[in-house]
């Protein structure tokens, strides 16, 4: 069977990939309470399933598992809006840089 040839990305000009890349404008990170708390609970039921804990412990086993949740969902939507900002920070630079190339 005959393999298609290989796209390389590596001989790409900077003109071509950009027409290509992805468009992170219309990437929305915000924060979602109700997603945390939706999978909180279902990793608090399988905590409590494995461990046999009784009963009596699923509240506060809850309450520390949709912190830790609420953190790591912080934290996530916190470094992707910042890759965002220094990838359009890096793109302005490279523009420039190929402006001055140009001239």
């Amino acid at each position: 069977m005959a393999q298609k040839p290989r796209k390389n990305f590596a001989a790409d000009s900077g003109a071509e990939n950009r027409s290509e890349a992805i468009d992170q404008s219309q990437a929305k990170f915000t924060f979602q309470p109700t997603r945390t708390l939706f999978f909180s609970i279902i990793f608090t039921v399988l905590v409590m399933w494995q461990s046999n804990f009784s009963l009596w412990w699923a509240i506060p086993i809850w309450f520390f598992v949709w912190a830790l949740f609420i953190l790591g969902h912080s934290f996530y939507n916190w470094a992707n809006l910042k890759l965002i900002e220094l990838g359009r920070r890096n793109q302005q630079v490279l523009d420039e840089e190929e402006k001055r190339r140009k001239r």
